[in-house]
C-alpha cells in the first residue's frame, strides 16, 4: 500500500502495532485499524500473529497462514459467539469483549452476513452497510447532492453542467448561452503527452458554487465560473507513483508532463480500451489524498471525509465546517442557520450570522441564569476568601500561645 509521504508497506504489515511509517504512523492509524478482530492468525507475509482488520475477513484473499480469515464456517461460529447489547436475535449491535452496553462500538448490518460496521461510521454520507446511508438521510434530513457532471458517454468526456445538456442549451429563456472549454489534464496549466484534450461545456456566466458539490463544483471553481473568485481549486496534477491501488499496474502508461511554468516531469496516464476496438489513454481524473490514497472527483467537496484524512473536504467553500473537531463534520450551506440543529455541537444554529443567534445568547432567561451563576460565584468566592482569612488568623494565635508556652 502507497500510504503517502514516501511510505509503502506490505498490507501484512499495517494495523501490526509497529509503526513502519514514522512520519504518519499510516500503516497503523489507517480506518480498517480501527475494527480489528479478537482472533489471533500468522500472517502470510512476515510471519507476524497479530490480529486481522474484520475487512481481511471473508474477502476472497487468503491472509492467514493457515487460511483461518477465509473459514467462513469458523467466522460463522466465532461471531454466534459476541456479546450483544440488546435483542440478540435481531443482531442490532455488538460489543468488544472489554466494553459494556454502555459503550456500544459496533453495529450489525444484517443477520444473514452478520458484517459489522463501528458507529462513527454510521451515517457520514459514505455508504458503509447495506441501506444504512437511505435510513440515516431520512432520519436526518439530509440533501440528496449530485455530484457528478453529465456526461454524453461513459468516460465522461464532454460533462456538461448545469443547462448545458442536449436539448436545454439552446432554450430562449437563457439569458447566457454555453461555453466550450478545453480540458487537458487536471491541471489546465499542464499538458501531457500522448492524452488529447477534451472539452467541457459550462454556463457562459459565474455560478454560486456554495450549491454544487464533486464534479460540478470542482469544474466550476477551476474554470474560474464562481461567484466568489476566492473559490480555491481542487484538481491536481498525479505524479509518476501516484494512485498505486487505483490504476493497475497493465493500464498505467509514464508520460511526460509539461507545465505552463517550471521543469516537466514525470506523470501517470491510464490505458483503456480492449486488443479488437483498440487502446487510446485518458487523464486519470483521480484526486490524491494527502494520505497517498486517491478517489474519483466526484467525492471531493461533497460533505464525506473520502480521503479519511478530511484532505478531499479542506479549503471547500461549499460547505460549513461544525466546530466538533473530532468527527470534522460538515454542512451544506442552505442548512446554516436554518432554525434546525444539523451539527452535533449546534453550531450551525449559534454563529452571529444566525438571526436567532442574539435571541439565544441575549434572551431573559439565559441572561436570568448568568446573573444567577455569576451571583452565586461571587457568594461563594467571599466565603472562601473569609474562610481562609478566618484559619490564619487562628494559626497566628495558635503561634503566639506556643510562644508563650
Amino acid at each position: 500500500h502507497n500510504l503517502g509521504y514516501g511510505c509503502i508497506v506490505h498490507k501484512h504489515k499495517m494495523c501490526d502495532n509497529h509503526t513502519d511509517c514514522p512520519l504518519t504512523r499510516r500503516d497503523e492509524i489507517d480506518d480498517i485499524c480501527n475494527d480489528m478482530e479478537t482472533v489471533n492468525c500468522t500472517r502470510r507475509v512476515g510471519g507476524i500473529k497479530w490480529s486481522i482488520p474484520s475487512k481481511w475477513v471473508g474477502d476472497g484473499v487468503k491472509d492467514c497462514e493457515d487460511g483461518k480469515d477465509e473459514d467462513k464456517a469458523f467466522w460463522r461460529k466465532h461471531r454466534e459467539s459476541y456479546t450483544v447489547c440488546g435483542n440478540k436475535s435481531d443482531w442490532t449491535s455488538v460489543r468488544s469483549e472489554s466494553d459494556d452496553c454502555s459503550n456500544e462500538k459496533f453495529y450489525f448490518c444484517s443477520n444473514s452476513t452478520r458484517e459489522k460496521v463501528i458507529y462513527k461510521k454510521l451515517c457520514v454520507r459514505i455508504p458503509s452497510c447495506g441501506s444504512e446511508e437511505r435510513v440515516c438521510r431520512v432520519a436526518r434530513n439530509q440533501d440528496i447532492l449530485q455530484t457528478k457532471a453529465y456526461s454524453i458517454s461513459s468516460l465522461q468526456q464532454m460533462p456538461r453542467l448545469s443547462y448545458c445538456i442536449p436539448g436545454m442549451e439552446n432554450m430562449a429563456f437563457l439569458d447566457h448561452a454555453c461555453k466550450d472549454i478545453n480540458v487537458t489534464t487536471t491541471s489546465k496549466s499542464d499538458l501531457i503527452f500522448g492524452v488529447k484534450q477534451y472539452m467541457a461545456i459550462l454556463p457562459n456566466k459565474t455560478m454560486d458554487c456554495k450549491f454544487l458539490f464533486g464534479n460540478p463544483y470542482v469544474m466550476a471553481a477551476c474554470n474560474n465560473q464562481c461567484d466568489d473568485k476566492n473559490t480555491i481549486c481542487k484538481l491536481k496534477t498525479l505524479s509518476h507513483d501516484s494512485c498505486i491501488n487505483e490504476i493497475v499496474d497493465t493500464d498505467r502508461i509514464y508520460t511526460v508532463a509539461t507545465p505552463k511554468r517550471g521543469d516537466t516531469f514525470l506523470t501517470v496516464v491510464q490505458k483503456i480500451g480492449s486488443p479488437e476496438v483498440g487502446y487510446h489513454f485518458i487523464n486519470p481524473n483521480l484526486f490524491e489524498c494527502e494520505s497517498g490514497a486517491c478517489i474519483s472527483y466526484d467525492k471531493v467537496c461533497n460533505l464525506a471525509n473520502d480521503c479519511g484524512d478530511w484532505s478531499d473536504e479542506q479549503d471547500c467553500s461549499n460547505q460549513f465546517s461544525c466546530n466538533e473537531s473530532e468527527t470534522g463534520e460538515r454542512i451544506p450551506w442552505n442548512r446554516y442557520c436554518d432554525g434546525v440543529f444539523d451539527c452535533s455541537d449546534h453550531s450551525d444554529e449559534c454563529g452571529k450570522d444566525c438571526s436567532n443567534y442574539h435571541e439565544i445568547i441575549e434572551g431573559s432567561f439565559l441572561v436570568g441564569c448568568s446573573w444567577c451563576f455569576g451571583i452565586l460565584a461571587t457568594i461563594l468566592n467571599l466565603i472562601a476568601i473569609i474562610a481562609t482569612i478566618f484559619q490564619i488568623l487562628q494559626e497566628k494565635s495558635m503561634v503566639k500561645i506556643s510562644n508563650l508556652a
